[in-house]
């Protein structure tokens, strides 16, 4: 793996998370989470705020947290070799940033399900995934 400095140095966290990947994927063991975790650490010690994620990616308990949560209307968005959380399901988690958010859905996964949801929120699921 190259230097922290080269990492630091990338412009935006999907740059980071790429260039992370190659070495991640490469190795038996570790996969999608280990690849988001050790690009999140670097971007927070570089210290560089357009390094932090500025969308939701999901992964792992993330995943079931929001499959959990949003039931039969769970989506996301699919990008070459990660997914994202649609930003229209930003609304549903208040004020919390991108990381709170993964970190709640990984951390709370098995709690979650959709009753923790109110209905106006579930109406407003339900349009947002209508189309």
């Amino acid at each position: 793996m190259e230097d922290p400095a080269y990492y630091f140095n990338m412009p935006c966290f999907l740059n980071l998370f790429n260039e992370v990947g190659k070495y991640v994927k490469a190795t038996k063991g570790i996969g999608e989470m280990a690849q988001y975790d050790i690009s999140l650490a670097l971007a927070l010690l570089s210290e560089r705020e357009e390094l932090l994620p500025q969308d939701v990616f999901i992964h792992r308990g993330g995943r079931i947290g929001a499959r959990n949560l949003f039931g039969e209307y769970y989506r996301t968005d699919k990008h070459d070799g990660y997914e994202t959380l649609p930003k229209e399901y930003l609304q549903f988690f208040g004020n919390l940033d991108v990381m709170r958010i993964e970190d709640f859905l990984c951390n709370k996964h098995d709690s979650l399900k959709i009753e923790c949801l109110s209905e106006e929120q579930v109406n407003k699921l339900k349009k947002l995934t209508a189309n």
